[in-house]
């Protein structure tokens, strides 16, 4: 069992923002991790509901110049001798100058959209309807809240 279904389509339908936008926000927390933000979707085809996690990360290319640098490349190269093809080639960075006019690359950051089945948040259910999901998460967590102004 998992908590996500690894994917963001179901019957050939790829999840897009505009199909979020709008659609109240939900928070599902499992145990003691911090809470997953997310809006309930339904598939236009088979009309199962899914819980869309909404995740975003900060340097896909990593924090080091560099690393960086090889975004654009079509071909990637490890210290152990193996290359692989970039699958994400011009993603997620740009080049640009800074503050004194040296290029550099600037990581653009990436998001995620990744399923669970509405009612059970997991990678097991039905996807049906619910007015009480499983791990909704309608209080703050003292654990695992970071104040910004303390």
């Amino acid at each position: 069992m998992s908590r996500n279904l690894c994917k963001d389509k179901c019957c050939g339908i790829r999840i897009k923002l505009k199909d979020l936008v709008g659609k109240p926000l939900e928070f599902r927390k499992y145990y003691d991790y911090s809470p997953i933000p997310g809006v309930k979707w339904q598939c236009k085809k088979c009309k199962r509901f899914y819980f869309v996690q909404i995740r975003t990360g900060h340097d896909y290319w990593g924090v080091h110049q560099k690393d960086r640098q090889r975004f654009d490349e079509d071909v990637l190269d490890y210290p152990n001798g193996q290359s692989f093809k970039n699958k994400q080639k011009g993603k997620f960075a740009k080049r640009t100058k800074d503050h004194e006019g040296k290029d550099y690359v600037a990581d653009l950051g990436y998001y995620t959209l990744d399923m669970s089945f509405y009612e059970s948040y997991n990678d097991e259910g039905d996807g049906t309807d619910t007015d009480d999901p499983a791990h909704l998460c309608t209080k703050d967590d003292e654990r695992t809240r970071w104040y910004q102004n303390e």
